[in-house]
């Protein structure tokens, strides 16, 4: 495929999601939660790490593990936007 063809991402029931790759016969729901849970899976693990290192009833631990949580979140959201559109509002 060349760079100047349109390829469009189309959800479940033929909603447009945007520019993007075809796809068809992905549940939506199920790409988002499978995304979902290893975002979930790599906060627990960074946090564990965190917790060898500093006390977990720290003011560090806790400042430490908001930015990490904030910041794993924005990012996965980011890249489910960029991927799929906002699909925040669509009833995912």
């Amino acid at each position: 495929m060349s760079g100047n063809e349109r390829r469009e991402v189309v959800a479940e029931g033929g909603q447009d999601l945007g520019e993007g790759y075809l796809i068809q016969g992905l549940d939506l729901r199920d790409i988002i939660n499978f995304i979902d849970r290893k975002n979930k899976k790599f906060q627990a693990i960074t946090l564990t790490e965190y917790e060898e290192i500093l006390d977990k009833h720290s003011p560090e631990f806790r400042a430490i593990r908001k930015i990490t949580l904030d910041n794993y979140n924005n990012y996965t959201r980011s890249v489910v936007r960029a991927i799929f559109g906002d699909v925040e509002n669509i009833g995912v």
